[in-house]
């Protein structure tokens, strides 16, 4: 103990204050100047007028008027035995015309999918919409969103359009790391 208090001390330095310039001026930006000359400009001779060709005057110009014998045209449609013929529509199925990609949830943290079940009216567009199986609840309301903008082309029977029950579709999503990589189920 004794060897630890005979060291010789020494104060440490006094700490100089230190002040700092709430509004600072800031120096002049230096404006550099160009020494590039100029070269004189050159005169520009001006084109000459373009001359005007010698043509003919349209003043004197007369033209017989055509006559045309009046024809009278009296067209009838013929008409159509419906006994004789009998025109049906194709039966169709329903046709997918519009089919918008669902948005990807913003708290989806992996790639999933939404198997969805619906009905197309007589006019196209789905109704009933509900989403039977999804790996993640947080496909759910994507997937419905983006199902009720589909459109279709609907089922056509005896050339009358009529509404389609029991459509089922998969809807896919797939999230990407920064690589580009598509993260797994």
């Amino acid at each position: 103990m004794a060897g630890l208090i005979s060291i010789d001390f020494a104060a440490p330095e006094p700490v100089v204050a230190q002040v700092f310039d709430i509004y600072p001026v800031a120096d002049d930006i230096k404006i550099f100047k160009s020494d590039t000359k100029l070269k004189p400009f050159k005169r520009v001779e001006i084109p000459p007028v373009t001359p005007q060709l010698d043509t003919q005057s349209t003043k004197n110009v007369s033209v017989e008027p055509v006559s045309v014998d009046p024809v009278d045209f009296d067209w009838t449609p013929p008409t159509l035995d419906r006994k004789r013929y009998i025109i049906n529509a194709a039966d169709t199925d329903e046709q997918p015309l519009l089919r918008q990609a669902p948005a990807m949830p913003t708290r989806a943290s992996r790639s999933g999918h939404c198997i969805m079940a619906f009905d197309v009216n007589a006019e196209g567009a789905p109704y009933n919409i509900i989403a039977t199986n999804c790996s993640d609840n947080v496909f759910t309301r994507a997937s419905v969103k983006a199902v009720g903008k589909w459109r279709y082309r609907p089922k056509v029977v005896g050339g009358q359009a009529v509404s389609r029950t029991g459509m089922r579709s998969k809807i896919s999503f797939q999230l990407t790391d920064e690589a580009g990589r598509i993260i797994p189920e």
